[in-house]
C-alpha cells in the first residue's frame, strides 16, 4: 500500500497536468481561428489568474509537503513522481514560450509572459527536491529482522 507522500507526490503530478493542459489551451484560446484571437469578449487575466491558482500553484505546494515529510529519510517512489512532475512542468513551460510569441498584443496581460518563467524555475525545484529525497532514500538503512522482513 502506498504511504500518503507517494499519494500527495500522485496529487501533485496529476495538478501539474492539468495546469500545463489548461495553460496551453489558454494560449491557444487567445491566438484563436486565423491568429487575430478570440471572437468573444472575456476577462483575460482573470482567467489567467484562476488557472494558476487552481493548479499550478496546488502543484508546487504539494510537492512541497511532500518534501516535508520524506527529508529526513526520503522516499523513492515519491521522489520519482516528484521528478516527473518537474518533467512536465518544465517541458509545458517551454511549449508554451514558443507559442507566446502568437498571441496577439492585445490579448496579453500583465504576468502573462512571467509565468511560463516562473514556473520553469519551479520546476527546477521540484527537480531538486525529487533527486534530494531520491539520494536520501538511497542512502536508508534498512532493519531487517531475523526472518528478512521488515
Amino acid at each position: 500500500m502506498p504511504k500518503l507522500e507517494t499519494w500527495l507526490s500522485f496529487g501533485s503530478f496529476g495538478l501539474a497536468m492539468m495546469f500545463v493542459v489548461l495553460m496551453v489551451s489558454f494560449y491557444t484560446f487567445l491566438i484563436g481561428p486565423e491568429g487575430k484571437g478570440p471572437r468573444i469578449y472575456f476577462d483575460p487575466f482573470g482567467l489567467l489568474t484562476q488557472i494558476i491558482s487552481i493548479s499550478g500553484v496546488p502543484s508546487l505546494i504539494l510537492a512541497g509537503i511532500v518534501f516535508g515529510f520524506t527529508k529526513k529519510e526520503g522516499s523513492r517512489p515519491a521522489a520519482i513522481i516528484l521528478l516527473a512532475t518537474a518533467v512536465v512542468l518544465i517541458a509545458g513551460m517551454i511549449f508554451l514560450k514558443g507559442i507566446e510569441p502568437k498571441i496577439n498584443t492585445r490579448f496579453t496581460v500583465i504576468g502573462m509572459d512571467a509565468v511560463p518563467s516562473i514556473f520553469l524555475v519551479s520546476g527546477a525545484g521540484v527537480i531538486v527536491a525529487g533527486i534530494y529525497l531520491f539520494r536520501k532514500s538511497l542512502g536508508r538503512k534498512r532493519n531487517y529482522g531475523k526472518d528478512g522482513i521488515q
